[in-house]
């Protein structure tokens, strides 16, 4: 195996109190990097996003930014702290990282983005 990744679902994602849901995408790694192998899983994914017409999201590193722009997602930098998952009072975020995402006819990133006043409630912390 020389490049992996995955999708997992995510399900209700709470936002301007309507339900939403999206494909996580995470765990993209290449054993060797510069080959080409983890471009073409993210091709994968991206081609399975769009032929279910599903919205993928999932953090990244800043220095990774390139990588996920080059692959046709768009990547979202100010907006990861309003991604929340609340337990009892502790609230976690994925700090630091940013987002990648492809949107589908839903338009939830768009929404997200459009109205940066919102929370994005999400019922897994796995997700970064």
């Amino acid at each position: 195996i020389q490049a992996s990744g995955y999708l997992k679902p995510i399900y209700p994602v709470i936002f301007d109190q309507k339900t939403y849901s999206f494909l996580n995408i995470g765990g993209v790694i290449a054993n060797e990097k510069g080959k080409g192998y983890g471009k073409r899983v993210m091709q994968a994914i991206r081609a399975y996003l769009l032929e279910g017409d599903r919205t993928g999201l999932g953090f990244c590193w800043p220095y990774n930014q390139g990588f996920y722009e080059k692959c046709g997602f768009a990547v979202e930098i100010k907006s990861t702290h309003r991604f929340v998952y609340h337990a009892g009072a502790e609230t976690l975020t994925a700090g630091g990282q940013y987002i990648l995402y492809l949107d589908s006819s839903d338009r939830l990133m768009e929404k997200v983005l459009a109205n940066p006043g919102l929370e994005v409630s999400v019922p897994d912390p796995g997700i970064w």
